[in-house]
């Protein structure tokens, strides 16, 4: 059986961590909000790490994308590292290869997730995890290109009510 439910929290924490590392990233500051995204970056980094090998035992997927696997491994390990000497200057070299070592494990995985999503019949939840099936894409590609532009166009526009003045 699989646990497609599961896989898409996944896919949403990744996403939610992707948001917080750009937030972390671009806004260095000594206030409350910004540590506590701090502390929600290194929980969920350790949460997805967990929950993502405990799929990828389970579902096989890592001969898929090992390199992907590996260099997101090498983040979580270096991540820990830090979490637990401490992110001071002395320690930057550390940082640093968390920061490359996730960025190559995502650029790594994005074509994995496209070529499966593509085999998997397409559809933004396939492309989300890289692995579900959205079984209802062909149906609604099928009414959306049923229905006329220009029901579409009069949807779209306002009525102003006795036309231009």
């Amino acid at each position: 059986m699989k646990n497609w439910r599961l896989e898409y929290w996944i896919a949403g924490l990744f996403l939610v961590l992707l948001l917080n590392t750009g937030y972390v990233a671009a806004f260095s500051s000594a206030t409350v909000f910004y540590m506590a995204n701090v502390l929600g970056h290194v929980v969920l980094g350790a949460v997805l790490t967990i929950a993502a090998l405990f799929i990828l035992r389970k579902s096989g997927l890592l001969a898929g994308a090992p390199v992907a696997v590996g260099f997101l491994l090498l983040a979580f390990v270096f991540g820990a590292v830090l979490a637990y000497v401490g992110n001071v200057r002395d320690n930057a070299w550390i940082l640093w290869a968390h920061i490359a070592s996730a960025a190559i494990g995502v650029a790594a995985v994005v074509p994995f997730v496209w070529r499966k999503a593509s085999r998997e019949g397409g559809g933004l939840r396939t492309v989300t995890t890289g692995i579900a099936r959205d079984e209802g894409a062909a149906e609604r590609s099928q009414m959306a290109s049923a229905a006329p532009a220009d029901s579409t166009l009069q949807a779209l526009l306002p009525d102003h009510g006795g036309g231009a003045r």
